[in-house]
């Protein structure tokens, strides 16, 4: 009996140590470089491919660390796709509420009156924060798809 409280003991020590080391991980506030920092989470990422991808971007988050703290609050399914900035002071579980909140930035283009739908596109195309699914049509393709007559 004896060897069998102890083991629980340990386990209970174990245990308590585990939730210690990862409430300080989630609160204490990332080591960024660069503030404001951005970085994109692709489309369809789980959350250990967004953990990756944050990484990537340069932000000193470690991926694994961030993974089991989204299982462990069962967040993991939630992370929503898109661009994402983070500034100085930010913690991982802040970090991990905004990516599912999706609470995403918001870029901005400007289209001038009187553009020539070339002129438009042109645009789309050269904005780096933009990304549009009729990139690779051609101009009859869309016009085409939008039912308008014309040559394009």
């Amino acid at each position: 009996m004896l060897p069998l409280l102890r083991l629980l003991g340990w386990a209970l020590a174990a245990s308590l140590i585990f939730l210690g080391w990862m409430g300080y991980f989630a609160i204490s506030p990332l080591a960024l470089e660069n503030s404001p920092a951005d970085f994109v989470i692709k489309p369809g990422s789980p959350l250990r491919s967004a953990s990756r991808q944050i990484e990537e971007a340069g932000i000193p988050l470690p991926a694994w660390q961030f993974s089991l703290l989204g299982r462990v609050l069962g967040k993991a399914a939630e992370i929503k796709a898109g661009s994402y900035e983070i500034v100085r002071g930010t913690t991982p579980l802040q970090l991990l509420d905004k990516l599912t909140r999706g609470d995403v930035t918001q870029g901005e283009i400007v289209l001038l009156e009187g553009w020539t739908f070339r002129q438009f596109r042109s645009a789309l195309d050269a904005h780096p924060h933009v990304r549009h699914d009729t990139a690779a049509w051609t101009e009859r393709q869309i016009l085409d798809k939008l039912s308008i007559e014309g040559s394009a």
